[in-house]
């Protein structure tokens, strides 16, 4: 047996992504798992520059199915909204430390490092849900219509929400999607002439 391998390579190598989810809510200690797991993640600076929001309102999460046409946003044992979150930074500042942060929050360096700590936790958070058992899709779609997702959950200034993340106990059994190839993806020193990326 290969010594490399163990649980969590295992775990990651059997990853798929699940939208039919039997119907069963998580459990409180499920749900904190899962977002101490998304916390774990690594984080530029320390920002930790994301928040979570669990959307249990049952109308909430039908009205946003409707947006999406995503069903499995409502049929789901729990679903997790990431946004990219920059407005935590500002809470504690006097009014004219604000207006002074203000440019810099709204620089792209600052919302790439949001956007890939809400990635880094999010994807933390897939992987611990696999773990439990459990099954789970990211779902991009939420962002659809933006400005009423805003609304839907009272977003302040400086947060965006970037995904959602289903999970549940699956109720399917989907193939594994193959990958590409590692030498499409995988190159040392410098990227390949366009002919090699063509082999």
């Amino acid at each position: 047996m290969n010594k490399t391998f163990n649980e969590v390579l295992a775990a990651i190598m059997s990853h798929r992504s699940i939208r039919k989810f039997k119907n069963e809510k998580l459990t409180p200690s499920q749900i904190e798992t899962i977002v101490r797991a998304a916390q774990m993640a690594s984080s530029s600076r320390f920002m930790q520059a994301y928040s979570i929001i669990g959307l249990t309102d049952p109308a909430l999460k039908r009205e946003l199915s409707e947006i999406t046409k995503t069903p499995y946003i409502e049929e789901n044992g729990h679903l997790f909204i990431f946004c990219a979150d920059l407005k935590r930074l500002t809470v504690m500042g006097t009014e004219q430390e604000k207006q002074d942060m203000r440019m810099m929050l709204e620089s792209s360096v600052f919302y790439q490092t949001a956007v890939t700590d809400t990635a880094l936790a999010a994807q933390n958070a897939v992987l611990a849900a696999e773990s439990l058992g459990l099954g789970a899709v990211i779902i991009g779609s939420v962002s659809k219509d933006i400005r009423r997702l805003d609304q839907m959950l009272a977003l302040p200034e400086y947060v965006i929400p970037l995904f959602g993340i289903a999970v549940g106990v699956p109720d399917q059994q989907p193939e594994i999607k193959p990958r590409l190839p590692l030498e499409a993806v995988y190159f040392e020193n410098r990227y390949p002439s366009e002919s090699d990326l063509k082999e």
